[in-house]
């Protein structure tokens, strides 16, 4: 046999026992526990309806029983388990109990996804010291809160897998969302640290940056100043096909990304392409956003007068320009 042949067959060999040995590191769903935060809509209840088709036994939990009602209604239609508990992730004791009560009935949490969060859209001008407290109670707190109450519980079995939904904000932070930027950008800081410090335990830490998704989470976003403008941008914007990615694909993504031990993951082209460019042009970006910022809606109103993203309709949205986002708001109860 020729050498080069010979070094075809090694290498070939080489890269089958790689992938033999890859194969043998990826998470199997099936029987695992896995504990979602706002888990009731949007992309908790996408990410909720995979893991459970996947055969994981999916805890979900958020501050409204109604929505979470609804919510295992729909995943235990389609055949999966779910268990729902009303918790306010920003309430430690709550979060406290919430792991307790989890543990004590299934022994374990093996997979925790910090998932909720509350996004505010209108001018800097506008918001209140209340609004960043509220964004880094829920976006940051809420998920300090979980993850240091389950950690115990990772480290004495050696094993888990905790992942925080961070957002393209926590990378480049836009105009007229900024105490949600700032909260993603903390978030994603304590995200990172937290993976290089888990290491010696044997826990996964996978930080995820999405961009815009169709969850049809504009419906419950808080709009201050011009209310029904700020909700038509956001809302045009977020859900449109070239700038925007479905929620069932990104829940795919993020599963896929966890599961193979990755420690981070960017959702979308756009956020790729923004994240890159801030980090070759930051100067080139920071000008951009200058701009965006002028053309977007002027200050209007009281500061900390604030309505829902469904109190905020326009003639412009919802309409035709959102379609998709309301096909998303519609099967991801967001209504």
């Amino acid at each position: 046999m020729k050498r080069g042949n010979i070094g075809i067959l090694i290498a070939t060999a080489a890269y089958l026992t790689y992938k033999v040995i890859e194969s043998r590191k990826i998470l199997q769903l099936k029987g695992k526990i896995v504990l979602i935060t706002g888990g009731s809509r949007g992309l908790g209840l996408v990410l909720a309806r995979q893991l459970s088709k996947q055969g994981a036994d999916v805890i979900i939990c958020a501050r409204q029983q109604d929505t979470l009602d609804k919510a295992v209604d729909q995943v235990s239609a389609l055949g999966g388990k779910i268990t729902a508990f009303q918790c306010d992730v920003s309430n430690k004791a709550a979060v406290e109990k919430l792991i307790d009560e989890v543990t004590a009935k299934h022994g374990k949490i093996d997979v925790l996804i910090n998932n909720a969060g509350v996004i505010q859209v209108g001018p800097e001008r506008l918001m209140r010291t209340e609004e960043y407290q509220e964004a880094l109670d829920i976006n940051l707190w809420g998920a300090i809160h979980t993850t240091l109450a389950v950690l115990p519980h990772m480290r004495t079995r050696k094993q888990g897998h905790i992942v925080n939904i961070t957002s393209i904000g926590a990378k480049v932070s836009v105009p007229h969302l900024l105490p949600y930027s700032v909260s993603k950008f903390a978030m994603a800081g304590f995200s990172e640290g937290l993976n290089a410090s888990l290491k010696e335990d044997n826990v996964q830490v996978t930080t995820v940056y999405p961009g815009l998704m169709r969850t049809g989470s504009h419906h419950h976003i808080e709009v201050f100043g011009d209310k029904s403008k700020e909700f038509s941008w956001f809302s045009i914007l977020g859900t449109h096909p070239l700038l925007s990615v479905r929620a069932e694909k990104a829940a795919s993504i993020i599963i896929n990304a966890f599961c193979r031990g990755k420690n981070e993951v960017i959702i979308s082209v756009p956020a790729k392409i923004a994240i890159k460019l801030k980090a070759m042009c930051p100067g080139l970006i920071s000008n951009t956003l200058s701009a965006i910022n002028y053309l977007l809606p002027s200050a209007k109103g009281p500061k900390g007068d604030k309505s829902k993203g469904y109190e905020s309709h326009s003639q412009v949205a919802p309409s035709i320009l959102t379609v998709l986002g309301e096909k998303a708001a519609l099967s991801n109860n967001q209504l």
